[in-house]
């Protein structure tokens, strides 16, 4: 079993420059927990609805629910081979968090427990500016601008790697 961890990019700075997020992977901790149905919270069947849309790929196998989490995680993916996987999310980032964050959040974790992929760190030129190459980046970054713009991108990175 592997347990993923994402931060979240700190609120903009007076200079509107996003903190700098580290990276919290956690790796081969074991969960004892008995093997259970899927469970999708209410809050998050539509993004599961706009995963299976935007990429054909079905989520349901995957459990999600909020878990509090200790800051600066805001989701995880527990990843089992023997059993359901389950994401958790922290409801206290989820009810600040914008549409495209949720979305990113989302699609990070099912990103990890559906399709096994770890965190990529690599860094793309958009106009300039240097931004994530992968939503699999290990932080939030569905707030900043260049994120709607670059949704097909992220989403085309997932369809690929299935």
């Amino acid at each position: 079993m592997k347990k993923y961890a994402l931060v979240a990019f700190g609120l903009l700075a007076a200079c509107g420059r996003p903190a700098v997020a580290t990276d919290h992977i956690k790796s081969n901790i074991y969960r004892d927990a008995p093997i259970e149905p899927v469970f999708i919270h209410a809050d998050f069947v539509a993004y599961y609805a706009s995963f299976e849309e935007k990429l054909g790929i079905s989520p349901d196998s995957v459990s999600i629910d909020y878990v509090v989490q200790e800051d600066p995680v805001v989701g995880l993916c527990y990843g089992y081979t023997d059993r359901v996987n389950n994401i958790e999310i922290d409801p206290n980032f989820w009810n600040k968090a914008s549409e495209n964050e949720r979305e990113n959040l989302i699609f990070h974790e099912l990103g990890h427990c559906l399709l096994l992929l770890e965190h990529d760190d690599k860094m793309m030129d958009n106009n300039g500016i240097s931004v994530p190459e992968s939503i699999m980046y290990p932080a939030i970054f569905g707030g900043e601008e260049y994120y709607e713009g670059l949704k097909s991108h992220y989403y085309e990175q997932l369809m690929n790697a299935q």
